[in-house]
Parts: C-alpha cells; sequence; structure tokens
C-alpha cells in the first residue's frame, strides 16, 4: 500500500479514489503494527503531497508511528513532520516531547531539504501556540536551510 501511494506522489499522479481506498483499508485495520517506519513515513508524506488529508488515515497512524520513534531515521522524522503539518491535523500524542527528543538525536545528519521542512513544522507549531519547540540549535539551523534554500526548489518540495 505504501509504495503505491509513493509512486502515485513521487510521479506527481493525484489518485483521490485510490488514496481514499487505501486510507479506509488502513484505518479499517485492527492493528497497524506490521507496517514498518519507512512504511508508514511514505504513506502520510505521499497522501499530504498528493493534498490527501484524510483525518481518519492520519490520525490511524500517529499512535503507530509515537510507539515506533527510535526506529525511524531523519527523512521518515521530517517527512511525518511536514506531512502532518501540511495536512494541519495537530496530534499532541504523536508531536511531543518525546518527538522532539528523536529530532534532536538527529540534529547533525538532517540534510538541508529536511531542515526546511522541520522549520515549517516549526512555524506550524507556533500558529497552534502547542508549546512544542526544537531545541535552539536545531531551530537556528531549520531557519537558515529554509532561507537559503532556492524558491523554485521549496515550492516543489513543499507543496
Amino acid at each position: 500500500l505504501s509504495n503505491t501511494a509513493w509512486a502515485f506522489a513521487t510521479a506527481g499522479q493525484s489518485n483521490p479514489e485510490l488514496l481514499k481506498k487505501i486510507g479506509d483499508h488502513v484505518a479499517g485495520l485492527d492493528s497497524l503494527d506490521s507496517f514498518k517506519p519507512q512504511e508508514l513515513s511514505n504513506t502520510v508524506w505521499a497522501c499530504a503531497t498528493v493534498g490527501y488529508t484524510d483525518e481518519r488515515s492520519f490520525s490511524a497512524f500517529a499512535p503507530v508511528i509515537a510507539s515506533k520513534l527510535d526506529k525511524f531515521n531523519e527523512q521518515g522524522l521530517s517527512n511525518i513532520t511536514w506531512a502532518y503539518s501540511v495536512a494541519n491535523l495537530p496530534r499532541q500524542d504523536l508531536f511531543n516531547k518525546g518527538y522532539v527528543s528523536a529530532l534532536a538525536s538527529n540534529e547533525k545528519v538532517f540534510s538541508g531539504e529536511q531542515l526546511a521542512q522541520l522549520h515549517q513544522w516549526q512555524l506550524w507549531q507556533q500558529e497552534l501556540e502547542s508549546g512544542i519547540e526544537l531545541p535552539q540549535s536545531l531551530q537556528e539551523k531549520c531557519r537558515n536551510a529554509l532561507t537559503s534554500a532556492s524558491y523554485s526548489n521549496l515550492n516543489y518540495k513543499m507543496t
């Protein structure tokens, strides 16, 4: 399922009917524990990338993502933060001190694009007045990455 969603998003093809079927299937499962971290992050990233932001699907993934935080690499973590911020679906059960800790532990390995995604997420958290903040050093890296990136690259990656 995640590979199919990822392939459509990577090709720039929005297929709301397919994503709805995937979302309905995911939301109807008794357990999502069998999903690997990359499958979880790819699926939410793909849905957000093509504008499919079904709250049931994102809500079903949040607790599973939270339970596997230590298994995600930096790309997975940044894709998840970006996807939920684009979908505008705040999840206090996911985005909390534990999540910030996972982000902070990867501070030295995030790419410029990933830092820009985290900056967008941090701005969203501030807009929500969630009280969740990245460590100051990571906030500065994120802000610098966003301001140094070319506009055309960000427009493609973040919309």
